[in-house]
């Protein structure tokens, strides 16, 4: 139509559009277009939202995984056993590793399993369950638990359950007290033992305040020297209570205890509520009761017994200074005058039955020795006893003494047998009244102290006696032993001969067919394999270096001495010229004293300075200038004459003094294989062996790095003049030099 139009065929047709029309228009696509953006806005938002809701949900899953893994790692490393199980029928879903140690059960053996395999007592756990279904926890639960294996343990169970719906896990944690409970209960018996041992002890124990010497508790075994009874001391100052400290003395006291931690025997003086005083002996530990510093005390009444001593000290010092046989004798006269005996008398066991006295008195004066036999009295009893054996109240008739040589008769007798210090009976100390006596304490105390001093005497009298025996026989049984030692030593030298030379013949077999073995495979071993192969050549080769050194240390031994003047000067130079050549051995500055003589064997010499020079250079092999020396000390005395001492020494190496008594053991290095310095640890040992073969003696100093000295001597034979009159001039006028 709109061609028609445009050629003619037809009218056109005019259409007019008014303001109406153009408005409605535009209104209509106004409200659609307010109508896109509106919609457009809504969707944006709730796009927005829509992302927001899910970075939310997203950072809470994150979070819930962060627990859900430090909830995991918690119940896997917890040390103590956990148990997750489904609270609707009690089913366990998981165990963690320390309930699979405690308990025995294996994870798989439980799970899907309820836990009542777990509870010794039922009963018990039906009592946590009931809790926790009431409380949704349940705390502090102490039951009995049951291991796989039957035993049982004191539990300490714990339970959480969720109050969520969707919670439907019950988590148990199972604590193992029995170690606690056991502590508890070994702690209350030692507090029970502690309170009948404090209660019912002999000895006068107090215990008080460290700030105050205020009485916390008290036991009151010696009512004499207390003035306080125990229900009404309690609160009281301790010097209120009974025997105290001065304040002088409770500050010494203190300040002791404070500085050795405890007192043993701390000899003072206590003064009584009264003003009286006592000589005490204090024995004090610190202790804490209630975290209050507190002192545990025991005090003993040592008056007595210093009023005993210096009774006795006079009688002591009589005998002060007397040995032996005057020793005795002082003794049996002062044992009469301090006991009141008739007769007094000491003597030694000579057999089973007889006593040959050492020393005797009668009424004082000292008897002429005899011997008699005890065989059937009481000094026979007493002989199978450490305490005297005492009778105050007269003998039987079968029990009085009659013969000892006079027609007195004795009613009562104190004996103590001395004993050796295995305890078997050496002696006995006797005596003797011609009335009954009534002994006392003091009568048994100075009997004991008697005793102890006699015995102490006999038993260094016999062993003068054995000292004599043994200097009589000391140089028959040394010359013996050094016999013995030295065959022994020569069997010990031949059977190492033996070995090392009968271990050539296969060593040689080893090397060698190692040797042809390597070359015929050479092309078809791999590198690790031809490694192996070195590894098996070089440990032969060291082998049949280590024997030769035991060959040449036991030829060292075996060879005959012909002791001979050699000049060492000379000697020196050879054997550095005649040592394997090295490219170290030629910036080597060899400094050796000319006109050294010594007499020695001429071939054990030579092997000494083999293995001392031969040392040096390969311990300065690392020095940029090495430096070796030999010569001989100057005005070294011996005990008696003067002796001359060789020396050798490098500024190499060295080594550490602290492992000197390792240098001439077989087989003893000071330095690692991995520090370069080759070596089996047989040349100083052979060293040695020749130098004790001349008589003589070596020592060895060293430092670190700084080098070492060895010094020697060849015995007796080198105490000759330094310079022979035969010394060539040109050595002469090197020693001028």
């Amino acid at each position: 139509m709109i061609y028609a139009e445009a050629v003619g065929a037809i009218a056109p047709t005019i259409l007019k559009v008014g303001f109406l029309t153009w408005f409605t228009h535009a209104a209509v696509l106004s409200a659609v277009a307010i109508l896109v953006f509106y919609a457009r806005e809504r969707t944006r938002k709730a796009y927005e939202q829509q992302i927001r809701a899910l970075e939310e949900n997203k950072r809470l899953a994150q979070e819930r995984d962060r627990n859900l893994e430090h909830f995991t790692r918690i119940f896997r490393t917890s040390p103590s056993s956990m148990v997750a199980q489904v609270a609707a029928t009690g089913k366990i879903v998981d165990v963690n590793p320390a309930f699979e140690r405690h308990y025995g059960h294996s994870k798989m053996a439980v799970l899907g399993k309820s836990d009542y395999m777990l509870w010794a007592k039922p009963e018990q756990r039906e009592i946590h369950v009931e809790q926790l279904k009431a409380n949704h926890h349940a705390e502090q639960v102490d039951a009995l638990g049951l291991r796989a294996d039957g035993t049982h343990f004191d539990a300490h169970i714990r339970s959480e359950m969720g109050y969520e719906h969707e919670d439907n896990l019950v988590i148990t944690t199972i604590t193992d007290m029995s170690e606690h409970n056991d502590t508890l209960r070994r702690l209350r018996r030692s507090e029970e033992r502690f309170s009948k041992a404090f209660k019912i002890s002999p000895l006068n124990l107090i215990i008080t305040r460290q700030s105050d010497d205020t009485v916390v508790e008290i036991n009151r075994s010696e009512p004499s020297i207390d003035t306080t009874p125990r229900s009404d001391a309690l609160g009281l100052r301790a010097s209120q209570v009974g025997p105290w400290f001065s304040p002088a003395g409770r500050e010494d006291f203190f300040q002791r205890l404070k500085t050795q931690g405890h007192l043993h025997g701390h000899e003072t003086t206590l003064t009584r509520p009264n003003g009286s005083t006592i000589d005490a002996k204090v024995w004090a530990e610190q202790i804490e009761i209630d975290e209050e510093p507190c002192v545990l005390t025991c005090i003993v009444d040592s008056s007595e017994e210093k009023r005993r001593e210096m009774l006795l000290r006079d009688i002591a010092s009589g005998m002060t200074g007397h040995t032996a046989q005057a020793f005795f004798s002082a003794l049996t006269k002062n044992m009469s005058n301090a006991l009141g005996a008739d007769m007094v008398l000491i003597g030694e066991l000579s057999s089973q039955h007889t006593v040959q006295t050492i020393a005797a008195s009668k009424n004082g004066q000292p008897i002429p020795n005899f011997a008699f036999s005890i065989e059937g009295k009481l000094c026979e009893k007493s002989m199978s006893q450490r305490e005297p054996l005492v009778l105050g109240e007269g003998l039987t008739d079968a029990e009085k003494w009659d013969d000892l040589g006079d027609d007195t008769l004795y009613e009562a007798c104190v004996c103590q047998a001395l004993h050796d210090s295995e305890g078997k009976p050496i002696g006995l100390l006797n005596a003797l009244w011609t009335s009954p006596i009534n002994h006392s304490a003091d009568m048994v105390a100075l009997m004991a102290i008697f005793a102890s001093r006699a015995n102490a005497e006999m038993m260094r009298l016999q062993g003068d006696r054995k000292i004599e025996h043994l200097n009589e026989t000391l140089e028959q049984r040394v010359q013996e032993r050094t016999a013995e030692l030295s065959k022994l030593n020569a069997e010990l030298d031949s059977f190492a001969y033996s070995i090392s030379h009968d271990l050539k013949s296969p060593l040689r077999a080893i090397d060698g067919f190692t040797q042809l073995l390597s070359e015929r495979l050479e092309n078809r071993l791999e590198p690790e394999e031809q490694h192996l192969m070195a590894r098996v050549l070089g440990a032969t080769h060291r082998m049949a270096t280590l024997m030769a050194d035991l060959l040449a240390l036991a030829r060292v031994s075996q060879l005959s001495m012909d002791r001979e003047r050699i000049n060492l000067s000379v000697l020196a130079k050879e054997v550095f010229s005649e040592l394997p050549q090295e490219p170290s051995h030629a910036k080597v500055n060899l400094q050796i004293e000319p006109g050294v003589y010594g007499h020695g064997d001429r071939g054990l010499t030579r092997t000494l300075l083999e293995q001392l020079i031969g040392n040096a250079i390969k311990f300065t092999r690392d020095q940029t200038h090495p430096l070796i020396e030999f010569g001989q000390k100057r005005n070294v005395s011996g005990s008696t004459e003067t002796k001359r001492v060789f020396f050798v020494r490098d500024n190499g190496a060295g080594f550490s003094m602290e492992h000197k008594d390792k240098l001439f053991k077989p087989f003893q290095r000071l330095h690692m294989p991995s520090a370069g310095f080759e070596g089996t640890g047989i040349g100083l040992a052979t060293v040695r062996r020749i130098v004790e073969r001349h008589g003589g003696s070596i020592e060895g100093e060293g430092e670190v790095n700084c080098g070492a000295e060895f010094r020697f001597s060849l015995g007796a034979g080198t105490l000759e003049i330094a310079c022979d009159p035969s010394t060539s001039e040109h050595e002469a006028t090197d020693r001028k030099g």
